[in-house]
């Protein structure tokens, strides 16, 4: 897996470039489940930090000010995601590319419905059992495209966001969830 430096020097850039390198370094495609499980358990090492009272020996309340709006930014994860999703699609090309063309159809699918509906109702909780490495790369491939998708389909912009935002993210997943 190939570690990328940031594209600018933005703090939210930045700041997504150092978790993802961090969870793939030194890590073979073959490993990529682990690069991805290492992410989630920094994020929510920084998560449980950032909320933490001020204590002598702890991180300064900056630092823990900067985390919070890092994880309270919906642009701080997508540029975390894209760069996990290009390490991704770096080692399986072929699941990837696979992932982009399930989420490009599910959520065309999702947008029409919402569309012609006024809405969808709640897809409902449904438990996801974790992903062999080539099916997380479908996921991964899958959520950028329906993200896409969804963003430049005509009218569906409300059904993204808003009292729907929550809706769309279940659809999302379940859709992308192979």
């Amino acid at each position: 897996m190939i570690e990328v430096p940031p594209a600018s020097s933005d703090i939210d850039e930045v700041s997504a470039a150092n978790l993802v390198n961090d969870s793939i370094r030194g890590k073979s495609c073959a490993q990529a489940a682990d690069a991805l499980r290492l992410l989630s358990n920094q994020v929510l090492s920084l998560g449980t930090m950032a909320s933490q009272p001020a204590l002598p020996g702890r991180p300064d309340p900056e630092f823990k000010r900067k985390w919070r709006e890092h994880i309270r930014s919906p642009q701080f994860w997508r540029k975390v995601w894209d760069r996990m999703a290009n390490a991704y699609m770096s080692c399986n090309r072929g699941c990837f590319d696979d992932g982009l063309a399930v989420g490009q159809i599910s959520a065309t699918a999702y947008c029409s419905a919402s569309v012609a509906l006024d809405g969808l109702p709640g897809a409902g909780f449904l438990e996801q059992t974790p992903l062999p490495v080539c099916e997380t790369a479908i996921f991964a491939g899958c959520l950028q495209s329906y993200q896409t998708t969804a963003t430049s389909f005509p009218g569906c912009g409300p059904y993204t966001a808003d009292n729907y935002q929550r809706i769309f993210y279940e659809y999302q997943s379940q859709d992308c969830h192979l």
